[in-house]
């Protein structure tokens, strides 16, 4: 139970969602190497991910769901999230989604992005 500002009454998961992050290896690796992976959230059992739509290095960025494989990826659970928050969030970017860029923006930029903004 989370416990932010001494107010369990309003930061606690009524709905016993949870949230994780997850990194699998870049498309077309066997393993995962450092900072090369593939990095997405899982909300209640549905994944999130940021990719470059259409482009390979920069362009268009599209968030995509049901393209994961959370139980052959590496997760950890993320505690203490408005997850009502994070949906809001993540659908936004859905309709209106950040650019891409594999250095400056790139998945796990969004995922940790999208973890922040909702703490």
């Amino acid at each position: 139970m989370c416990m932010w500002g001494n107010n369990p009454v309003n930061f606690v998961d009524p709905l016993g969602l949870e949230t994780l992050l997850c990194s699998r290896p870049l498309q077309g690796n066997e393993k995962q190497y450092g900072l090369l992976r593939h990095d997405y959230l899982v909300l209640n059992g549905t994944d999130y991910g940021f990719f470059c739509n259409g482009c390979t290095v920069s362009g268009p960025g599209i968030v995509k769901t049901g393209v994961e494989t959370p139980s052959a990826s590496n997760c950890s659970e993320v505690k203490c999230l408005d997850e009502d928050k994070l949906l809001r969030n993540i659908q936004a970017d859905k309709i209106s989604p950040p650019k891409y860029n594999i250095f400056s923006f790139n998945c796990q930029h969004w995922a940790k992005k999208q973890i922040n903004r909702a703490k």
